[in-house]
């Protein structure tokens, strides 16, 4: 295959966890980083200096939990709107970066 894949996970873990399983398979155009997505960094050409841009990019961002509330009524008690609003904005400025490094079209 052509080209690089690049997964990103917030936490430090998961993304070793995904290394070792994408070693199992031999991707060598694989990238695996550790980063809060909403400050991802962005990959300059070497030498050109221009920001490299994404053909296609897949956000699995948090969620409210507002979705789960059905399974129990401990999860009902514990749920608080405010969280579910931070959870929002969370995913706007997720949102928003993977806008940012995406090609045009």
């Amino acid at each position: 295959p052509t080209g690089l894949l690049v997964a990103n996970d917030n936490s430090r873990k998961r993304a070793i966890t995904a290394m070792q399983r994408f070693r199992r398979a031999k991707r060598s155009n694989l990238m695996i980083l550790a980063s809060d997505a909403r400050f991802f960094p962005s990959f300059r050409k070497r030498f050109c200096g221009y920001k490299l841009k994404f053909d296609k990019i897949l956000c699995d961002v948090p969620c409210s939990g507002d979705g789960t509330l059905r399974k129990g009524q401990a999860v009902w008690k514990a749920w608080k709107l405010e969280e579910g609003l931070t959870i929002h904005k969370l995913q706007l400025r997720i949102l928003i970066r993977g806008l940012q490094m995406l090609k045009p079209g």
